[in-house]
């Protein structure tokens, strides 16, 4: 079941016959996300009462699920905490209020961190700064790698299993957490499911890096071609 986004409130949990106050509106995403947004800050709830103007007691309720902000209010704890109101709401993971960044993260399918990495190194090479080269060096890589898609899957894969996220049933045999992710790579390199973990992660590392060398070979080729058809003489 997926995570609620709003607190239920106490006239629905009357009609619904449940509790409140209650453990799942406390777990709910958007009262979750404030707390977690405060606490990333380091602010006690007191400091931002006094900043929005509102007593310590409706910041507990908000956090808790035991009440809901009004639009200005949540206007105020969008612009306090510099995140989008789609972020608060539930309705999108992008924190970012910058302009294209939701677009680029759901687009892509990238973090919000990766992007800012991204444009960070496009704006090194645009100004031609002492990690001007690094930074062409790296946009290279990422634009060589987004042409074959299934490799940076084996490569994302593969990180995945290396931060001990390939689970197992208790017979050791068959994955449980990822499920879909494991055997879709595991039927496309044509390995057993029996290996287990450790297996399994070596012949993936071992699939990508000759992939990568082929790909390397293949662009070395390419540059060698190119080379001598610029050398020949026109005719």
């Amino acid at each position: 079941m997926s995570k609620n986004i709003f607190p239920v409130s106490k006239a629905k949990a009357q009609k619904r016959g449940i509790l409140f106050p209650s453990e799942q509106n406390r777990n709910a995403l958007f009262p979750s996300r404030l707390k977690e947004l405060r606490e990333e800050k380091k602010i006690s709830q007191q400091t931002l009462s006094d900043t929005l103007k509102v007593s310590k007691s409706t910041i507990g309720y908000w956090e808790n699920g035991d009440s809901l902000p009004d639009a200005e209010s949540l206007a105020m704890l969008a612009d306090f905490y510099d995140v989008s109101a789609d972020y608060l709401l539930g309705r999108s993971d992008v924190r970012s209020t910058e302009a294209g960044m939701k677009e680029i993260c759901e687009t892509t399918g990238l973090q919000e961190g990766a992007v800012e990495i991204l444009q960070e190194l496009q704006e090194s090479l645009v100004s031609g700064d002492e990690n001007s080269a690094h930074a062409a060096m790296i946009l290279g890589a990422v634009n060589l790698l987004t042409n074959y898609p299934m490799l940076l899957e084996e490569i994302g894969s593969y990180l995945l299993f290396r931060f001990d996220h390939f689970e197992l049933e208790e017979d050791g045999d068959t994955p449980a957490g990822s499920r879909s992710q494991v055997l879709k790579v595991i039927n496309t390199l044509g390995l057993g499911i029996q290996m287990g973990k450790e297996g399994f992660e070596d012949l993936l590392l071992l699939n990508i890096q000759q992939r990568l060398k082929e790909l390397h070979l293949e662009q070395i080729n390419a540059a060698r071609n190119r080379e001598l058809q610029e050398s020949l003489p026109e005719k």
